[in-house]
């Protein structure tokens, strides 16, 4: 029993073939929740962590725990209105959007300019993303962006652009060799993609590069769905890249764990993870 761990917060992703009924609690952790489905994309917030993992529908999760120096945030925005206003400002290291029911693919890059733009002051951040445009149900418009951030916190934006699997495997090795801090941190993976577009053991080929599971949000093969990352400097307008991209090796020291309790938990909280336009 790990006594010293304790949850922050946690993302949740939906199979799009299989949506999940969520009740309502109002105890344990804030989690963000994902959930394509149809030509739509739900985005829940504010619902008990601890009772949505224990059924049997297929699902991808992280938790995250609470770390000395290394942080997860999570900024709501309603329509016009912003939910959970979290002011950013402490050396973020990367950010991952969600939006739904947006307008145009566009919406996403004025969405960062108004609302993530004043919170990061002089700091370029990469930004990963996964939209949504123009739901047929009636779904609240809603961004959420995830935002990585602390001194012990380290991130890295890779853009795969291959079907081919070999070529694929030796990106992810070449990348993976330019990632300094693998050894001194503990990584997690996190996926985001649309199906049938790269290589069919993509992610297998991950998991053997880096010895990691994946957490996954399966995106229909739809027009109205879109992957990429985006190239942010708070200086400047951000520039939209769609496509598959891989949202980055985010990380959490592993000396600021004293416990072989801590060391454990922290061995499942942070990211390497990949952004794939699958």
């Amino acid at each position: 029993m790990l006594q010293k761990w304790h949850a922050e917060t946690g993302l949740l992703f939906d199979n799009y073939n299989d949506l999940t009924t969520l009740k309502r609690r109002l105890h344990g952790p804030m989690y963000l929740r994902i959930a394509p489905f149809g030509n739509s994309m739900i985005i829940d917030h504010e619902l008990s962590l601890y009772s949505k993992l224990s059924n049997d529908h297929p699902r991808s999760a992280i938790i995250f725990p609470k770390m000395h120096h290394a942080s997860i945030s999570i900024s709501v925005f309603a329509g016009r209105m912003s939910r959970l206003h979290v002011v950013i400002c402490r050396e973020p290291k990367l950010i991952v959007g969600f939006q739904n029911n947006a307008l145009s693919p566009s919406d996403i890059i004025t969405t960062v300019d108004t609302k993530i733009s004043p919170l990061l002051k002089h700091r370029s951040v990469p930004i990963c993303y996964a939209l949504q445009v123009e739901s047929e149900m009636r779904v609240k418009r809603v961004s959420s962006f995830v935002v990585f951030h602390g001194s012990n916190v380290e991130a890295s934006v890779f853009v795969g652009e291959t079907a081919n699997e070999e070529e694929l495997r030796q990106k992810l090795l070449e990348w993976k060799h330019g990632l300094e801090f693998l050894e001194s941190h503990h990584i997690v993976a996190l996926r985001l993609h649309k199906v049938n577009v790269e290589p069919e053991n993509s992610e297998k080929i991950f998991s053997q590069t880096f010895g990691i599971e994946l957490s996954t949000l399966r995106l229909p093969m739809s027009e109205r769905y879109e992957t990429g990352s985006i190239y942010f400097n708070s200086d400047s307008k951000a520039e939209k890249r769609p496509g598959p991209t891989f949202p980055s090796g985010l990380s959490a020291k592993s000396s600021n764990c004293k416990s072989e309790n801590c060391k454990s938990a922290c061995r499942r909280s942070l990211v390497v993870g990949d952004l794939l336009d699958r």
